[in-house]
């Protein structure tokens, strides 16, 4: 006779220690393979996923700055129904075969009934060789029995009624019993059973999928504190210095500057401060205000000039800068900043010894005044006039530049 027997297991996972490491996480949604590569950054885990079964794009929000390994890995698992597997480094996911776990689980716990093998004595019986055939003829018969005639050589059981309707709805994938329908009788046609011979199949080893062969995502940019700790160099240009290198170093709500300029003619350095305040995870805000002194010495040309000894004329600039700035995150670590600068220059004029006023100098030089004075702006909003002493002008410009942040 044929007997059936229902095993369900029910294999529990274990969380290792080394689960318990934090991750840190943007507080947003972020793809599954976006999240696979911030756990390997931090934690040395590699997240291996079946791109044909797994659906590694799928968008996971997270709403707490940082969880546990084991959180992530649940999180993933209930987000894709699929398993996974740890070994060593590597966390294979995989999509589950069975995906009526929790019914199944449930119907387990029902207590099973094992069916015993009845002989007859004086009876003989031999075992079912494979690729044997079984003929069970079945004949009308009331609701929820069955009279089976076993051939010669084949082994049959006797079953209880309520044992053969389990077994036909079994074969039927029917819930309910026959013995709850007694209206009507069921006949079954005799059925010939082929039992095969099974060659065991070698396992599939799975295969690790390196992270860098997944595909590329975008660098996730993380908002900076306003009291994160910072150094950053760079390089500018202008219209009144043409190469300028720098430095800042601080927090991002404020920070100091160092900055050397140069426009080829003329150069020094520069010292400030700046504040920055960060709009979102990219763009940041910029407003700084430098000093600094230039000095150049230049032989002139007069009316008086004999020939044979030129004066020398020296300026001594103070050049005042204020400058609002607009910087964007290109990559990690470089980003590229631009904005308007106003700029206020005030230089005296010296005449070998003596120091005289710009009109007093232009009366009696005939070197143009481009070639002695230390910068030459293109427009200026305001200048003071010639007969004074000092020689003021303002204007506004525009800078450009690149830094490298640490």
């Amino acid at each position: 006779m044929v007997c059936i027997l229902l095993f369900t297991g029910v294999k529990a996972q274990t969380v290792p220690p080394s689960l318990d490491k934090r991750v840190r996480v943007p507080m947003k949604e972020v793809s599954i393979t976006t999240l696979g590569d911030m756990i390997t950054t931090q934690t040395g885990f590699i997240l291996s996923f079946n791109a044909q079964k797994v659906i590694a794009q799928k968008q996971l929000q997270l709403r707490q700055p940082s969880y546990s390994m084991h959180q992530l890995l649940t999180m993933i698992r209930e987000a894709t129904g699929s398993d996974y597997t740890i070994y060593q480094d590597h966390v294979i996911f995989r999509r589950s075969n069975n995906k009526n776990v929790a019914t199944r689980t449930a119907t387990s716990s029902q207590p099973i009934k094992h069916v015993t093998e009845q002989r007859p004595t004086g009876a003989k019986w031999q075992p079912i060789g494979a690729g044997k055939q079984m003929h069970i003829p079945v004949t009308n018969a009331p609701p929820g029995t069955i009279t089976a005639t076993p051939e010669a050589g084949i082994t049959t059981d006797f079953l209880p009624n309520a044992t053969a309707a389990t077994l036909i709805n079994t074969i039927a994938g029917s819930n309910k019993t026959i013995s709850n329908s007694p209206s009507y009788s069921l006949s079954i046609a005799p059925v010939r059973l082929t039992i095969p011979t099974i060659k065991p199949a070698a396992p599939m080893s799975l295969r690790p999928t390196s992270p860098a062969k997944r595909q590329k995502q975008p660098y996730i940019y993380e908002k900076p504190g306003l009291f994160k700790p910072f150094a950053q160099s760079g390089f500018a240009a202008d219209e009144a210095l043409y190469a300028n290198v720098q430095a800042k170093a601080g927090v991002t709500l404020v920070y100091g500057i160092v900055s050397w300029g140069t426009n080829f003619s003329v150069s020094g350095f520069r010292y400030g401060a700046g504040i920055s305040y960060p709009l979102n995870n990219r763009w940041l805000i910029e407003l700084e205000a430098t000093t600094g002194k230039l000095f150049k010495e230049t032989t002139i040309h007069t009316v008086s000039d004999t020939g044979a000894t030129r004066p020398v004329v020296y300026v001594n600039s103070q050049l005042q800068r204020v400058s609002l700035l607009v910087q964007r995150r290109i990559s990690p670590h470089l980003s590229v900043h631009a904005g308007p600068v106003f700029n206020r220059l005030k230089s005296t004029y010296q005449l070998t010894t003596w120091p005289l006023s710009l009109a007093t100098l232009r009366a009696v030089a005939t070197t143009p005044e481009k070639d002695y004075i230390t910068i030459n702006p293109p427009y200026t909003l305001h200048r003071s006039p010639p007969e004074e002493t000092a020689d003021i002008s303002t204007w506004i410009g525009f800078q450009i530049g690149i830094s490298y942040r640490l």
